[in-house]
């Protein structure tokens, strides 16, 4: 049978950025593994033997991983914190090409250039040895004990102080390993089918454990059908994946969710952890001649009916955020730096992104941001990274130079989701 991958992705909540695939077991012991190649140490070459008697984190980095980087200063506080009884090892993380001189002359001028990294008092490992017991990815840990036993396998919210003090008191968690297999759709994901609508079917199940989360659209050429598939995922994440409104998607500042208690739709605990007891899989069958809007609706109630909530579309008003011009500009303090910004969508979008990603990435929710400023094209707007850039710096900077941003309610058309416990009354 012919298959056809339209579309497939990892979903980011969930996802670990990939490079290839090897297996780790929890309680395996590592042999001695010799390091060759250790930058910012007391000795340029090192053994895990000689951190015996300490709680090893090995801490899988890349120069394109944004996040890793970012959280080397937690790590470094880390390390200063616990002292002698820890050894944080970063290990940067390569594909292709071999340990040359080229790349320990890139990678040490990466580091210390670097206004994050040159300021940690971290070591960092470059050796291919790694490669060898060690799956090629970045944004993982590997938490070795003092006897090189594996004890877990995390991401890096687990690496702080409460669970680290735990580990060296000997207490080992259950943490399922954070190293996932990664299913495309292309095997079924459900073995067999109960439905018998010729129209549409699907399949639906809880949690599956040991499987990363991610989704995707396949077309079945010879039955004629295609295939939507979302693994391990959220609620939130399955609705924007299997529904869409009228411009086609359902984004995070269009969403409301009714429900008084929140734990099930954003997570309030470890993400590995929440997404265990709060991620569903999902395969739905359609007909690739099928009307899309008549899909959609079915998808929208048999997704209701098995999640047990009410999610519909809705004109409300709602909270938003309007970029306005002013009459007056305030000039007495001029911005004269910072990154330009030609024309109105490109701001809007870089000002959405910073509010969302600073203020409410753990609540999957931000306010939309209107533009009505009158302009629709061409602009001359700086705002300057290098601040503070919460809201009020960003409304600041742009009162500087003739722009406001205002909340504001306005009439939108939005996804709601009532809760089961919640729908008396609706």
């Amino acid at each position: 049978m012919k298959i056809k991958l339209i579309y497939l992705a990892a979903i980011v909540v969930a996802s670990l950025q990939s490079f290839g695939q090897n297996s780790l077991k929890i309680g395996q012991q590592l042999p001695d593994i010799e390091i060759s190649k250790i930058f910012y140490h007391k000795t340029e070459k090192a053994k895990l033997s000689d951190f015996k008697g300490k709680l090893i984190i090995l801490d899988f980095w890349s120069t394109a991983c944004s996040s890793c980087i970012a959280g080397m200063p937690k790590m470094d506080t880390l390390q200063k914190h616990f002292g002698d009884k820890i050894a944080i090892l970063p290990v940067y993380v390569y594909i292709n090409g071999k340990m040359d001189q080229t790349l320990v002359t890139y990678l040490d001028s990466y580091w210390r250039s670097s206004s994050i990294l040159s300021k940690t008092s971290l070591p960092s490992i470059l050796d291919d040895n790694f490669a060898k017991h060690f799956p090629v990815r970045v944004a993982y840990q590997v938490w070795i004990d003092e006897y090189r036993i594996i004890r877990a396998i995390t991401s890096p919210e687990y690496v702080n102080k409460k669970e680290i003090q735990k580990m060296l008191n000997g207490i080992f968690p259950e943490w399922e390993i954070e190293l996932k297999a990664f299913y495309d759709g292309k095997s079924p994901l459900f073995q067999q089918t109960n439905s018998t609508d010729a129209i549409f079917h699907s399949e639906f199940s809880s949690y599956r454990r040991g499987l990363d989360s991610s989704f995707g659209i396949i077309e079945e050429s010879r039955l004629k059908r295609q295939k939507l598939f979302i693994a391990n995922s959220p609620i939130i994440s399955i609705y924007q994946q299997g529904v869409f409104d009228s411009n086609g998607k359902i984004t995070n500042d269009n969403i409301v969710i009714e429900t008084s208690d929140s734990s099930r739709y954003f997570p309030n605990t470890y993400l590995n952890e929440w997404l265990a007891k709060n991620s569903y899989c999902y395969e739905a069958y359609f007909p690739i001649s099928e009307n899309k809007t008549n899909v959609q609706k079915k998808m929208l109630t048999d997704l209701n009916k098995r999640l047990g909530v009410n999610a519909r579309f809705e004109k409300r008003e709602v909270d938003c955020w309007i970029l306005k011009q002013k009459k007056v500009a305030n000039t007495s303090n001029p911005l004269t730096k910072g990154t330009a910004y030609k024309n109105i969508e490109e701001l809007v979008s870089y000002i959405k992104s910073t509010i969302y990603d600073k203020n409410t990435k753990r609540t999957y929710r931000s306010l939309p941001i209107l533009n009505e400023s009158g302009l629709k094209d061409k602009i001359n707007v700086k705002i300057d990274r290098t601040a503070n850039l919460n809201i009020a710096n960003i409304i600041k900077q742009l009162n500087q130079q003739g722009f406001d941003l205002v909340k504001e309610k306005r009439l939108r058309e939005v996804f709601v989701i009532t809760d089961k416990s919640e729908l008396k009354g609706k």
